[in-house]
């Protein structure tokens, strides 16, 4: 699941799974799987409801029903279900992680910390997804220090955690390092804590794409960055997954990964299966935002710019957390600046930097554009 059972180790997971299997196994795996593989998430989505509605204590029903508001950017349902399961679940050890975490995707920060600090304290800090859900808060706020220090003082209980989460988690201390500029911990992270714990996970998958993607656009002319063959072992693990198709979101980094290291064939075959087969409800607003990050990946600014300005305002609704989704406005800025529209990327870069105050590329990149206007009102 993209972020179902996140916060279970692998063999609590398969323990958790073998009862509902023992259980539940025919009504269980029918509906689910037929609602899984059809991308139905809204038909999921009442299924969920009626279960959380019935048996409110049902803390898995209601972990699942957040996955699939998130699939389908629902934030404001996302939110609901989890605050329904807290109020019904007050001690439990999970459901504070959940509620924290819709209410950062609602921008809700305040009370998002105070909900994962008070699940810090009832899990004893074992629960990672509080712990994400605090590099979110952080994240977004711009605390950078506070982010690396929470979480890396805790990153030796995700050891026994999925690939996922231990790998997501990561991602998140990556973050903060990279908006620190601090790019050697960013290399370590990615090849000792990011890539290569389990390289046949789309979440992985996409974790390391999302980073490699973001680090590149960190390029100026100051600084410039070599990612060596990175994109070429990640594209390797992510052509035998082109036909998943399990989210918006997870195809659109496979989009991006394939057209950056220039593996033609199985751009094509991705690009084609998402225009023929239109796997998802959001179907043109995917497959006109994955031509334009195939633009983008590879040079073609301004086809980029013509195919992303349209849609930018419903990327939500491809899936990922805020956080996540954050690279394609990060993508849109660099567009920006790429296409001398010096202007309009000044005033994103100003905005950011409102709530990343401490972002070094940001403070960068204002003066680089600043520098830019000021050459260009004096001819």
């Amino acid at each position: 699941f993209p972020f179902g059972f996140s916060f279970v180790s692998s063999a609590g997971f398969s323990s958790i799974f073998s009862f509902f299997s023992s259980v539940f196994s025919s009504i269980f795996s029918s509906v689910f799987s037929s609602i899984f593989s059809s991308n139905n998430f809204e038909e999921a989505t009442q299924h969920y409801e009626e279960i959380v509605k019935k048996f409110p204590s049902d803390i898995v029903a209601a972990k699942l029903g957040q996955e699939y508001y998130f699939n389908i950017g629902d934030t404001a349902s996302l939110l609901k279900i989890a605050e329904k399961s807290l109020k019904a679940n007050p001690n439990s050890l999970y459901v504070h992680g959940m509620t924290a975490f819709g209410l950062v995707e609602n921008g809700m920060l305040k009370e998002a910390e105070q909900v994962a600090l008070e699940g810090e304290k009832l899990s004893g800090g074992t629960d990672p997804w509080v712990h994400h859900a605090m590099a979110h808060v952080c994240e977004m706020q711009g605390r950078l220090d506070d982010g690396v220090k929470f979480m890396e003082d805790r990153s030796d209980r995700w050891d026994n955690l999925n690939s996922f989460m231990y790998t997501h988690n990561w991602w998140h201390v990556a973050l903060f390092h990279l908006d620190m500029d601090d790019m050697d911990q960013v290399y370590s992270i990615y090849d000792n804590k990011l890539w290569g714990v389990q390289k046949d996970c789309a979440q992985d998958q996409i974790g390391a794409v999302s980073l490699l993607w973001r680090l590149e656009m960190r390029d100026d002319s100051i600084r410039k960055f070599n990612v060596g063959n990175r994109w070429e072992d990640l594209a390797d693990h992510i052509a035998p997954r082109i036909s998943d198709h399990v989210q918006p979101y997870i195809d659109l980094h496979y989009v991006y990964a394939l057209a950056r290291c220039g593996k033609e064939e199985k751009l094509q075959e991705l690009m084609e299966n998402i225009e023929n087969n239109q796997p998802y409800k959001q179907h043109q607003l995917t497959t006109t935002t994955a031509k334009a990050l195939v633009a983008h990946a590879r040079g073609d600014y301004d086809t980029c710019y013509s195919l992303l300005e349209p849609v930018l305002s419903d990327i939500k609704h491809l899936g990922g957390s805020n956080a996540q989704l954050d690279v394609i406005t990060q993508t849109w800025t660099d567009t920006l600046m790429r296409t001398s529209q010096h202007q309009k990327a000044l005033s994103l870069l100003e905005e950011r930097a409102k709530h990343r105050p401490h972002t070094v590329s940001v403070k960068r990149a204002i003066n680089e554009v600043k520098s830019i206007l000021s050459r260009e009102r004096i001819k």
